[in-house]
Parts: C-alpha cells; sequence; structure tokens
C-alpha cells in the first residue's frame, strides 16, 4: 500500500502546496522480489509554460504563463512515469488564443485528464496488471493567482479516470 499527502503552508509572505509520499518507486524483479532503484521517487515537477497565439507575430506584448506544477503519484510506476513523460512534454508547449492569464486550473486540468484517459485505455490494453495511476496534481492557476490542487484516480463504478479539486489556496495570490 502506498500513501500520496498534499498540504497547504501558508504564512504572511508565502502560500505553498507541498507533496509528498511515503514509498519509493519499486519494480518487480524476474524472481519475483521487489527492488528499489536508486532516485526513483513519486514527487515529480511538470512545467506549465502557456503562450498566446500568435506569440512570433513582431510587436506581440503578451507575457507566456510560466510556472512549475506538481504531481505526486501512489500505484505502479511505470504508467505514472509514461504519463508524466507525456504531460511532461505538452504542458511546456499550451498555445491559447487570447491571454494566458485567462486560462483556468479546470482547463488545465480537463487537458491533464484526456491524457489520463487516453493512458488509460492504451494501458489497459496493453499491460496484464498495474495499470491505473491515482495522482494529485497542483499549481498556480493562471486566471486567479491561486494555488490549486487536484486529485485524479479511477472510478471504481464507471472505471474512468476523473479528477475532483481538492484544495484551493484562499490566503496569498503570486
Amino acid at each position: 500500500m502506498s500513501l500520496c499527502v498534499a498540504w497547504k503552508y501558508e504564512d504572511a509572505h508565502v502560500s505553498r502546496i507541498g507533496f509528498a509520499a511515503d514509498s519509493c518507486v519499486t519494480l518487480q524483479t524476474k524472481d519475483g522480489s521487489l527492488e528499489m532503484p536508486y532516485g526513483g521517487v513519486k514527487v515529480l515537477a511538470l512545467p506549465v509554460r502557456i503562450i498566446p497565439s500568435g506569440t512570433n507575430i513582431p510587436g506581440k506584448r503578451e507575457l507566456p504563463f510560466e510556472r512549475v506544477f506538481g504531481m505526486a503519484f501512489v500505484d505502479s510506476f511505470l504508467p505514472a512515469f509514461l504519463l508524466k513523460e507525456a504531460l511532461g512534454e505538452v504542458l511546456q508547449h499550451l498555445q491559447v488564443t487570447g491571454s494566458p492569464t485567462q486560462v483556468t486550473f479546470e482547463q488545465i486540468c480537463d487537458f491533464v485528464l484526456k491524457f489520463h484517459k487516453h493512458m488509460h485505455a492504451e494501458l489497459r490494453d496493453h499491460l496484464k496488471s498495474s495499470f491505473e495511476v491515482s495522482f494529485f496534481f497542483g499549481g498556480v492557476c493562471p486566471s486567479t493567482g491561486r494555488v490549486r490542487v487536484a486529485k485524479f484516480f479511477v472510478d471504481f463504478d464507471t472505471e474512468e479516470p476523473i479528477y475532483r479539486e481538492i484544495m484551493v489556496d484562499v490566503g496569498v495570490r503570486f
């Protein structure tokens, strides 16, 4: 069993979300035993960069939104790593019509959910077991400047990935 937690830290000048997992990554060996590879942790950074469309046009003054979001996961390493790598690539190259500061945390989570659903379906078809991934995903909402966290998991009734927001910073804006 693995445990993953998210917590909020606030004082007069700073508000942050922290993630932790109680275990390192384990891999099953040929003889059935479990090994912990060096450096295998379950708390990961995901850079998010959102740029306006037409950014290459001379004179464009709109600045991109650039922040590091966090991901902490439980369950198997392989599906989580594949999901993290895919998300890590696309979240650095998001392009929107209008201002990046109009993008909401919900819109980013909806985008992440599409990847989660796709990876879940593909891995279910190709892996015999341990293809589900549950994870926390959090960062600064571009439109509100507030730190927010969502939990992504597979619904037991529908067997489809979903997410629920679990934490919103109501204090200091970034």
